[in-house]
């Protein structure tokens, strides 16, 4: 099978918007938990400029999405997606102190393996 670069250029997008998306649903939370700790917890949250920027790029990464289905495989786009789980980790970690454990890491390298399995042995057009 050939190099095909527009399946390349999908994948490495998709890969980019699973990242925007893990940081957006970061900076959600943190905006939630800064309100929480204001002076005034029962402000909107919505007006708060970090929820703002959040939404935005969760709205960009969807769209990023939606535009790479013609030309990437559903079973590649559900693995990329697997990776979720690793860069929401790594944003909640860096962007509001939460912990990882080793743990999460195990749990981490078991859906990784099965992701890998499951998009190795698949069949695609």
């Amino acid at each position: 099978m050939a190099f095909n670069w527009v399946t390349f250029i999908a994948v490495l997008a998709n890969v980019l918007n699973v990242a925007i998306g893990a940081v957006s649903f970061a900076l959600l939370k943190k905006a939630h938990k800064k309100i929480a700790a204001s002076d005034n917890p029962n402000k909107l949250v919505y007006t708060h400029p970090l929820w703002i920027l959040g939404l935005v790029m969760l709205i960009v990464s969807n769209l990023m999405r939606v535009a790479s289905l013609p030309y990437i495989g559903v079973v590649l786009l559900a693995g990329i997606s697997a990776l979720a789980i690793l860069f929401n980790a790594l944003a909640s970690v860096k962007m509001n102190g939460e912990s990882f454990t080793k743990l999460d890491g195990i749990a981490f390298i078991l859906i990784v393996t099965g992701t890998t399995l499951c998009m190795y042995n698949s069949k695609t057009d």
